[in-house]
């Protein structure tokens, strides 16, 4: 049952991220950009900013996957050199 909720809210949040971003392309397309709009955390934005923050959150966890990448072929290359378990 937790997991199905767990779902459901994961979903919920995917979906409105969507709007999000969906609502500030339009306006940016509309010419609208610069506009801001009052958040519910009563927070003035604008449709550029939420734009330039998808991109830098997409950036950071490009360079997360790249670096976990990394780490993990460092640590298969260690692991093969000097043993599996390390005992």
């Amino acid at each position: 049952m937790i997991v199905v909720g767990g779902v459901l809210f994961a979903l919920a949040g995917i979906l409105g991220a969507y709007r999000i971003v969906a609502t500030a392309i339009t306006q940016v397309l509309a010419g609208r950009g610069a506009d801001t709009y009052r958040t519910v955390w009563f927070m003035d934005i604008s449709y550029v900013g939420i734009l330039v923050f998808c991109g830098a959150a997409a950036m950071a966890l490009a360079v997360a996957v790249v670096a976990n990448w990394k780490e993990e072929r460092l640590w298969r290359d260690f692991e093969r050199k000097y043993g599996g378990n390390g005992s």
